[in-house]
């Protein structure tokens, strides 16, 4: 009987340090979490540009999410807002049913589904159209709408936590293409993301302005088809000795007047047309997917592996500056095989040793030319620190990016949908544009990949596949548990 007891005992206290240490596990694990995204694309992580915001938010930000209970937009959006809520104690969030709860909708004036953000006495709505986003399919049909709600959320983030605005401002009267158009050769799509990302878009016409506006914290040249005139490039010089910063984008076969500027800040635009038989979309030469170069403009996509497609483009090619103190660095190449062809009416191009340009053949290039002191001021006082932290001293440095090609940020290649976009091998022809003007406005923070689409996989399995698994699963599977059973009952019984 006392056996008995010290057994009943023992049992009981190894069962109170079982459980005992079961919630100390759980205590211990709740307060340290430890997560790890095993799918192949990172598809449950937030990116890494949502995660830099996140962690360096300073004013608290929360979102109220209007959606039916239960559903599946709903749950959708709980879950990445709840990735949110744990990368920032800044970030809160509430899940509200408006037809449950009906006065907080007419409060927030919220009409429809969707998520509400507010920071302090500021808010901005995302609407179900930017969170869900519909395809459009070649074959005829319906396709499932594309999440694009982690974009979506952090631009609203952005927006009302940034203290600063800064404008780019896009050149126009010359042939180019409008930054809010919807045309194919238009640049609405990357122009609605700048605005995502804070920045105020606008453009200008020198013709009219005579100069480039003191606001513009970058200008942009988008595919000009026609000649500046001489007052315009005197303006865009003047502009960029001064520290300014400039995008340009330009087409094959087009001569735009700015070739001779480019060249004084060490950039060689070619009168050329770039083929490459070792890299390239499809079945076209004149469609090259060149190889990026280290820089902060392409580090991200070198990091995500994204590919660029250039929809036909000319040489451009570090050189020699004439100014003092400007580095210039090739951003974009073919491979070895490719060639910048000099004689643009050929049928049959063939590469010329005496004519032609050999590859690697550079396609963009960066220029910048570092900060230095300004000459008569060299001495001014330690303490003359300008209210956003800058020297008044110290001159802005000038930045210059040219690419080759104008398309590649184009409707036609980066408003494409799904796999439209892959199968023209435009994965991140939006991203190096975007990056590209992040550097140009000094927001290399922002230098950063968007969400990643879903890579939708489906298993495929021939007849004979199926009835196999069919068998094993339904039939072999629980027959061997349920003889593995019995054998271990009839054991048992027999002793």
């Amino acid at each position: 009987m006392k056996k008995r007891s010290l057994n009943r005992i023992n049992s009981a206290v190894l069962t109170f340090l079982a459980v005992g240490i079961a919630f100390m596990a759980y205590y211990v694990a709740a307060r340290n979490p430890v997560r790890k995204d095993f799918s192949e694309m990172g598809l449950n992580t937030l990116s890494d540009k949502t995660t830099a915001v996140l962690r360096t938010l300073e004013s608290d930000v929360e979102a109220k999410a209007f959606f039916e209970t239960g559903s599946i937009p709903a749950s959708m959006i709980e879950d990445i807002l709840k990735e949110y809520s744990r990368v920032s104690p800044k970030f809160t969030f509430e899940m509200i049913d408006p037809a449950a709860r009906p006065a907080e909708a007419r409060k927030l004036n919220v009409s429809d589904y969707g998520v509400v953000f507010i920071a302090g006495d500021k808010k901005k709505n995302v609407g179900m159209s930017d969170i869900f986003k519909f395809s459009y399919d070649p074959y005829g049909g319906e396709t499932p709408p594309e999440f694009s709600g982690e974009q979506a959320f952090t631009n609203a983030v952005i927006a009302l936590t940034s203290n600063e605005q800064k404008t780019i401002c896009f050149v126009e009267g010359h042939g180019e293409g409008g930054i809010d158009g919807s045309g194919g050769g238009d640049y609405g799509a990357v122009g609605g993301m700048l605005e995502g990302e804070n920045f105020i878009v606008k453009t200008i016409n020198m013709a009219v302005d005579k100069k480039v506006p003191g606001e513009c914290a970058a200008i942009g040249v988008l595919g000009p088809r026609k000649m500046f005139p001489h007052l315009e490039i005197e303006a865009i010089k003047e502009y960029l000795t001064n520290g300014g910063r400039a995008l340009f984008l330009l087409e094959p076969a087009v001569e735009t007047g700015l070739e001779p500027l480019l060249a004084e800040w060490g950039i060689s635009v070619g009168n050329d047309v770039v083929i490459d038989p070792g890299r390239f979309f499809g079945e076209d030469p004149l469609a090259p997917i060149p190889e990026l170069a280290p820089h902060e403009i392409t580090s991200k996509l070198l990091e995500s592996k994204l590919t660029v497609t250039l929809q036909g483009a000319r040489s451009v090619s570090p050189i020699g500056s004439t100014r003092d103190g400007v580095e210039t660095l090739s951003l974009l190449k073919t491979t070895s095989k490719g060639w910048g062809e000099t004689d643009l009416k050929t049928a049959r191009p063939a590469f010329d040793a005496a004519a032609d340009l050999e590859g690697p053949v550079s396609i963009g290039a960066a220029a910048e030319k570092l900060s230095e002191p300004k000459p008569a001021e060299k001495d001014a006082p330690e303490d003359e620190i300008g209210e956003d932290g800058s020297d008044p001293a110290m001159e802005s440095s000038t930045r210059i990016v040219v690419f080759g090609d104008a398309d590649f940020p184009s409707n036609s290649l980066v408003s494409m949908d799904g796999i439209i976009k892959q199968l023209m091998g435009g994965t991140g022809n939006a991203d190096l544009f975007m990056n590209a003007t992040a550097w140009l406005a000094g927001e290399e923070d922002m230098i950063v990949i968007r969400p990643r689409p879903v890579d939708f996989r489906p298993l495929e399995m021939t007849a004979q596949q199926r009835g196999s698994l069919f068998i094993i699963c339904v039939a072999l599977i629980p027959l061997a548990l349920a003889a593995t059973g019995a054998w271990i009952w009839f054991r048992r019984r027999s002793k």
